[in-house]
């Protein structure tokens, strides 16, 4: 089974295929890459895949509400695998999706949850 280099190919090639194809089909496409990438153990490719299906579907014009729903599982699932880059990554999708709702957050603040969010500070720092 060669899930772990299908998992790597599938994100490297959306950097393309997001030029070339309508974003939302290259956006389902980086969900399969994650798929396959917890799948296989590649959990750095599965996580790529994560950030760069939730970026893509915000440019495509995904209901932001199922957005918001679905950052917060990849946020949860890189949590649990200690993928910090990721999850600092996400965060901010997150809190970009929210400041598109209006929900007022604040990066750096605490989550209904008690978690910290991370944003920027936390990425560039």
């Amino acid at each position: 089974d060669n899930s772990e280099i299908k998992a790597s190919v599938v994100v490297l090639i959306s950097y393309i295929y997001q030029h070339c194809y309508p974003i939302q089909k290259v956006a389902e496409s980086t969900a399969k890459g994650f798929e396959l990438g917890i799948a296989s153990g590649d959990t750095v490719s599965a996580f790529f895949n994560a950030v760069q299906q939730i970026r893509l579907s915000v440019m495509g014009g995904k209901r932001l509400p199922d957005l918001l729903r679905e950052t917060e599982k990849y946020i949860s699932i890189a949590g649990h695998h200690h993928n910090s880059v990721s999850k600092a990554y996400l965060s901010i999708h997150r809190q970009t999706i929210s400041t598109l709702m209006g929900i007022n957050t604040c990066v750096g603040g605490a989550t209904d949850q008690g978690e910290r969010r991370e944003g920027a500070d936390s990425v560039y720092s």
